[in-house]
């Protein structure tokens, strides 16, 4: 039982890697803090934005006027 099951786990196993492999090369970019402030959004007395991709903590900081500084 034992072997019929590490036989079945290794064969299982063994096209794990050729099923699942793709790779894409993207380039990425980083946004600027002008970019972060023109899709701010602020209603009454609050300031809310969702995180985009090319987003960093510190752009999204600066654009906010925290200091993320330890």
């Amino acid at each position: 039982m034992k072997k019929r099951m590490l036989l079945a786990s290794t064969v299982a196993l063994s096209f794990a890697p050729v099923l699942a492999t793709q790779a894409e090369e993207v380039l990425w970019t980083a946004r600027s803090v002008e970019q972060i402030q023109n899709d701010l959004t602020k209603t009454d007395n609050k300031t809310s934005y969702t995180v985009q991709y090319g987003d960093t903590l510190s752009t999204i900081a600066e654009a906010l006027g925290v200091d993320v500084t330890v």
